[in-house]
């Protein structure tokens, strides 16, 4: 929240789109959000096995 740019941002279908990856216990995680007005909008947080993928199914 301190620095919402940490993430990175997706181009081409998920442009828009900001991540930011951590891991917990050895097992990577991926936390996608986007930029509305002047707030954040979380989409989706999960373990990088087909992550992508469900994301595409979620926007």
């Amino acid at each position: 929240m301190d620095n919402p740019y940490i993430g990175s941002e997706k181009k081409g279908d998920l442009r828009g789109v900001y991540f930011h990856k951590f891991k917990i216990q050895a097992v990577q995680y991926l936390l996608a959000y986007r930029f509305i007005g002047e707030g954040l909008e979380l989409i989706m947080i999960g373990p990088h096995e087909n992550y992508y993928r469900d994301l595409k199914r979620v926007i």
